[in-house]
């Protein structure tokens, strides 16, 4: 039986950006509106940039450039991954790679069975297709962004129990980067927050999958 097709895709790209969709994509969980609206009003040190709050996304695969074939597959492929998570637990904010030379502010999260189980069936699937499956342990984290050039070195908070709210999420989904002047639409996740923070959108959603 094949598959039903993957929901609430967004409409087509201007022929302008179509070219560009399959160059820098990954496979990522879209939080839920009050997750988002929660994560923007965290505070950030002085030196960061936060992100977009449509851009909040947690990670679970880049892939950067792929054909269109297989991000078709990938798209056809988003009902059989997709399964509900519970609640994530936030862990704490970090500074990444390392305190002493940051490049991004993140919100740490509990790795539970379920999000384990979902990592390697999304493995399973990238190798099947022929894309790269990343070396490096998993680590759940959704970027609250990213530090200015030449930031100062940041105090270790990677131990420290900052208030963070559960993350909860509203769908697997297919991401692409764009140039910031070629994003025109937000992504239709659901997951809308008031933006404060004045930044440029930079990613959005092929399709997506509820979960």
């Amino acid at each position: 039986m094949p598959l039903p097709p993957a929901t609430s895709a967004p409409a087509p790209l201007p022929e302008d950006d179509a070219a560009l969709v399959w160059r820098r994509c990954f496979l990522a969980l879209a939080p839920d509106a009050p997750t988002c609206a929660a994560l923007v009003q965290l505070r950030l040190p002085d030196a960061v940039q936060p992100v977009a709050p449509a851009d909040l996304h947690l990670t679970l695969a880049f892939l950067g450039a792929i054909t269109p074939a297989q991000g078709q597959a990938l798209i056809q492929a988003l009902p059989r991954l997709a399964r509900s998570l519970p609640p994530l637990l936030g862990l704490g904010r970090a500074s990444w790679p390392q305190p002493a030379a940051p490049r991004v502010a993140v919100a740490r999260y509990e790795y539970p069975p379920v999000l384990q189980a979902l990592l390697t069936d999304t493995h399973a699937l990238l190798r099947k297709l022929g894309l790269p499956v990343e070396a490096r342990p998993f680590q759940p984290h959704i970027t609250l962004g990213r530090y200015r050039r030449r930031a100062v070195a940041q105090t270790d908070d990677s131990a420290v129990n900052i208030a963070l709210p559960a993350a909860r999420f509203t769908a697997l989904a297919l991401y692409t980067s764009l140039h910031a002047g070629t994003v025109r639409t937000p992504r239709t996740s659901g997951a809308q927050a008031e933006d404060h923070t004045g930044a440029t959108p930079h990613y959005r959603i092929v399709a997506q999958q509820p979960i």
